[in-house]
């Protein structure tokens, strides 16, 4: 008897849990949901972006798409574009292709030369703006730092050595 009632109780929650299920996928109980329950995977994900990859980048415009999973755990296709892109070309990419929704972002690769910048990696920049003064004045700063590093150590290996004679 107790298993049949422990069995009904297990269906009853696992049932209402089911229909329930967006209360888990959305903000809450009520709020709409910005992506169905039980979601794309990422195969079909992936799948789409094949199909609409070569499509999507043939536009002058479209720099790169990608399959991505999205903060609320949906998958999404994301389109990086340049500062050119316009309505003629986003009216060739579709809201949701697939049941899948499709992003566009910009591409900041293409806007931004860090090459260019005077503390870019790799610049030199940084290097030819330290004058020798500075310099050497970085080098007394650095020597003062250990000399006083070596004293802070021989305080406390002599303060080791004492706390040590006192045991014995």
């Amino acid at each position: 008897m107790r298993r049949k009632l422990l069995l009904l109780v297990l269906i009853g929650i696992f049932w209402t849990g089911a229909l329930r299920a967006e209360m888990w996928c959305g903000n809450g109980p009520s709020a709409p949901l910005d992506h169905p329950c039980g979601a794309v995977s990422e195969r079909a994900t992936s799948a789409a972006v094949a199909k609409y990859s070569r499509e999507w980048t043939n536009l002058p415009t479209v720099r790169t798409v990608l399959p991505t999973t999205a903060k609320n755990g949906g998958e999404e296709i994301e389109v990086y574009v340049d500062d050119e892109f316009g309505r003629p070309d986003r009216s060739k990419i579709r809201d949701c292709v697939e049941g899948i929704p499709v992003v566009i972002f910009p591409d900041y690769s293409s806007f931004i030369d860090f090459g260019s910048l005077p503390y870019a990696p790799g610049s030199g920049a940084h290097n030819q703006l330290i004058t020798p003064e500075q310099e050497a004045a970085e080098e007394a700063l650095e020597k003062k730092r250990q000399a006083a590093q070596r004293a802070s150590d021989k305080k406390r290996s002599a303060a080791a050595k004492s706390v040590h004679r006192r045991r014995q």
